[in-house]
């Protein structure tokens, strides 16, 4: 049936799936092959022949009695139980004879004997399998047997041939395994044999057998049916295909939602700060529309919410930021904030079924203090405000009372700036060193 989709897409494109087959050439061998995870979403999937033809490397829902692409075939849920990958899966009901797939014609022409890894998850309801325990989606491809890119039929990985199937969890169907996974064919006979399409032979067999066998090229059909020879249906979930080869393996996760991301970038975490603080933070969910919002706040000494905020949108306060759905940022003076440890909490706000997003960064806060006594001159004094000086010399005062970095002695050096008095002094000595050096050398 699948030729009559195929004559279609050729006659859309004027041929453009061969050019299109071109951009997928036979993967050279690699030490590591590179390892990827593609997460797709509804808003991922192919709704026509020609957003195939756009997209080749997505996704559909196929509808195997017409030959159709009908995205209503198929659902996107958070579930069951918990999915190998992510939290959801692709769901997809059948009664009587129908046939719907989830499919793709992103691995036109590749050989068999290059895919390393070929794998997917199902999900079997008791509820929902028509009291069954045998019933599973199954794999299959359109194949070329002798390098003519004819049509040839299907190689079929039925999961009955190759274990027991259980209700009510996840498994995982490997069609490699070693070589040793079993395939069926869809034709009357295997090519060259009279040994029946419907007899089983591994896969190392089948390679062995046919030297060069790859997926089609032109209609490079790989699918998961759900549906015939079960003609009192059922309902199946799947979740986590994988395909590989030595230079690339990838992982295909289909969610409901994409999950949602977010970052500190600024401040750093432990850090030290004094006079002005400067906060940035990035947030992705996803798609390009940028309609979140955000709370956030910073905290003294802790990080839970509703407790002793200082700065924020959040608790009763309104402070300035800046925010476009994607990147937040602000800047805060805080020269009259007490000295502590303190948390910024970056909440922005998810789309429906994603996870919430709430990322925190832990850093200090130092009293912001005269250093010197330069601090205090040409009205220097009036702009502390932890502690407040009524004039210069009471600046000086505080200063002449406190150690040389301008804070009292329990302070931490570590995190110290060097005054003004200290860099003359270590510049002074630097050059009386060199000085006496070069003079020294000079001699000689």
């Amino acid at each position: 049936m699948r030729k009559r989709l195929i004559a279609t897409l050729m006659a859309a494109t004027g041929g453009m799936l061969l050019a299109i087959a071109g951009l997928f050439p036979l993967a050279a061998s690699a030490a590591t092959p590179t390892v990827e995870t593609v997460v797709v979403t509804p808003g991922d999937m192919a709704t026509s022949v020609a957003d195939v033809t756009a997209r080749p490397n997505s996704w559909f829902f196929y509808n195997d009695e017409n030959d159709t692409i009908d995205n209503s075939l198929g659902s996107f849920v958070n579930g069951p139980a918990t999915p190998p990958a992510g939290s959801g899966s692709v769901e997809i009901n059948v009664s009587g004879t129908q046939r719907r797939n989830l499919a793709t014609y992103q691995f036109s022409g590749t050989k068999l004997a290059d895919i390393t890894e070929l794998k997917f998850s199902t999900y079997n309801a008791s509820a929902t399998n028509g009291g069954s325990a045998n019933r599973s989606g199954y794999l299959n491809f359109n194949v070329d047997f002798n390098g003519t890119d004819t049509w040839q039929k299907r190689l079929v990985y039925l999961p009955t041939d190759n274990g027991a199937v259980q209700q009510d969890t996840w498994q995982e169907w490997d069609a490699v395994n070693g070589g040793n996974a079993l395939y069926r064919y869809s034709g009357a006979t295997w090519p060259g044999t009279a040994t029946p399409g419907t007899t089983p032979r591994t896969l190392s067999d089948v390679i062995s057998s046919y030297s060069g066998i790859r997926i089609r090229v032109t209609d490079s059909w790989l699918g998961i049916r759900v549906g015939e020879p079960y003609a009192d249906g059922y309902t199946e979930n799947i979740d986590k295909v994988v395909f590989g080869t030595a230079s690339k393996v990838t992982t295909f996760d289909f969610e409901a939602v994409r999950a949602a991301s977010g970052a500190i970038v600024k401040p750093v975490e432990n850090k030290h700060y004094t006079k002005t603080l400067k906060l940035k933070a990035t947030y992705d969910d996803g798609d390009s529309v940028n309609d979140d919002a955000v709370q956030w706040a910073v905290r003294q000494g802790t990080c839970a919410a509703g407790t002793n905020t200082v700065f924020g949108n959040v608790d009763g306060h309104n402070d300035a930021y800046q925010w476009d759905g994607a990147t937040f940022t602000a800047n805060l003076d805080i020269r009259s904030t007490a000295a502590g440890q303190y948390c910024f909490i970056f909440n922005p706000t998810d789309d429906p079924g994603q996870q919430n997003v709430r990322e925190t960064r832990t850093f200090y806060i130092d009293a912001y203090v005269p250093q010197d006594k330069d601090d205090c001159k040409n009205n220097g004094w009036q702009i502390y405000t932890n502690p407040s000086f009524k004039n210069q010399g009471q600046c000086v005062k505080y200063v002449n009372h406190h150690d040389d970095h301008g804070h009292d002695g329990d302070h931490d050096d570590h995190h110290h700036k060097p005054t003004k008095k200290e860099i003359k002094k270590a510049v002074k000595h630097w050059y009386k060193y060199w000085h006496n050096w070069h003079w020294s050398f000079s001699r000689w």
